[in-house]
């Protein structure tokens, strides 16, 4: 079983920084100890998925008692999904009356990434939503109403993060937001 957390909502639970477990797969074990080997053990003499499934969300909901969770930047992560630019990143820190080297900091170390990425890759997450409802698209709207420059801009962004062109996308695209079929297949 795996579990995928929010942004930020994995940074309460362990005791490890989020930069250095980003885009990896950490045995549980490590980051909180012996007490995952009684619920991988639990897990492991559950019946069926449906009973997996409850003993995890009751152990993670046990384990939320005692996360720490950092509110300002929580709350700087949810603005920055609504509002992806990166332009606003420095309203970001003088709300919260930080240095942007100080908040950028908190932000790795939360978040996993810096605020810069984190608003570049919400913004990318915002063109693949809009682009899934079939609709004939105009990529120049697109553009403008995703917070890109151009529609170069939003190209280049695109192939940084999902490794082809948006229109690539579009015609590998599947029923299922975050997965493309790769190959012939």
């Amino acid at each position: 079983m795996g579990v995928v957390f929010r942004s930020g909502g994995a940074a309460a639970f362990f005791r490890e920084r989020m930069d250095v477990l980003v885009n990896g797969h950490v045995d549980l074990e490590d980051l909180v100890g012996s007490r995952a080997r009684s619920v991988r053990e639990r897990l492991l003499e559950a019946i069926d998925s449906r009973a997996r499934i409850a003993l995890l969300t009751r152990w993670l909901a046990e384990m939320s008692r005692n996360a720490v969770r950092s509110e300002p930047i929580a709350h700087a992560a949810a603005w920055l999904a609504k509002v992806p630019a990166v332009s606003r990143i420095g309203d970001a820190c003088r709300e919260l009356g930080m240095s942007p080297r100080r908040f950028g900091t908190l932000f790795r170390e939360h978040i996993g990434m810096s605020p810069k990425r984190y608003a570049r890759l919400q913004r990318f997450r915002a063109v693949v939503d809009g682009v899934q409802s079939g609709r004939p698209i105009e990529w120049s709207r697109v553009a403008a109403d995703c917070g890109f420059y151009d529609q170069p801009h939003l190209v280049r962004e695109f192939r940084d993060f999902a490794g082809m062109t948006p229109t690539a996308y579009v015609a590998r695209r599947g029923l299922y937001v975050n997965h493309v079929p790769l190959g012939d297949a």
